[in-house]
C-alpha cells in the first residue's frame, strides 16, 4: 500500500480553498487547507507535507512570512506560490530571489488559473 502525498493548502479565499482541496483529494491526495497563514504555518509544523500550496496575500501572517518561518524554524516542504501578484509586476522592486524562504519555492502560478495546468505543476513537483 502507497502512502499518500500530503498537501497544506494556505488561501485565505475560502472557495479557491474548497475548491483546489476537492480536486486535489479527487486525484489521491491528502489534503489540509487553513485559511490564513498563522493556521497554515502550524499545519506545516504540526505533520509535514509533501507540498505547500501558498497565496502570498493573506490575512495576519502573509506568505513571505510562512516562507520565512519555514525557512528559520521549520519543515522544509516543496512550495507552489498560487497568487494574484505579478512577480514581473507589483513585485518588481522588490524580487523576491534572495529573500528568506524563497528557496524553498519550485513554482509560481498565477491567478486565475487552469485547473489542469494546476494540477499538472502538482504532479510534477510531487513526482
Amino acid at each position: 500500500m502507497t502512502t499518500k502525498r500530503k498537501i497544506v493548502i494556505i488561501e485565505d479565499d475560502r472557495e479557491t480553498c474548497e475548491e483546489l482541496r476537492e480536486l486535489l483529494q479527487s486525484e489521491g491526495y491528502s489534503v489540509r487547507a487553513a485559511l490564513n497563514g498563522l493556521e497554515g504555518l502550524a499545519l506545516v509544523q504540526k505533520q509535514s507535507c509533501d507540498l505547500l500550496l501558498l497565496d502570498l496575500k493573506l490575512p495576519g501572517l502573509d506568505g513571505e512570512g510562512v516562507l520565512e518561518r519555514l525557512s528559520a524554524e521549520g519543515p522544509k516542504p516543496k512550495v507552489l506560490v498560487v497568487t494574484a501578484r505579478s512577480l514581473n509586476g507589483d513585485l518588481a522592486e522588490e524580487s523576491p530571489v534572495g529573500k528568506p524562504g524563497w528557496e524553498l519555492v519550485s513554482d509560481v502560478v498565477s491567478k486565475p488559473f487552469d485547473i489542469a495546468d494546476l494540477l499538472a505543476e502538482v504532479k510534477r513537483l510531487l513526482a
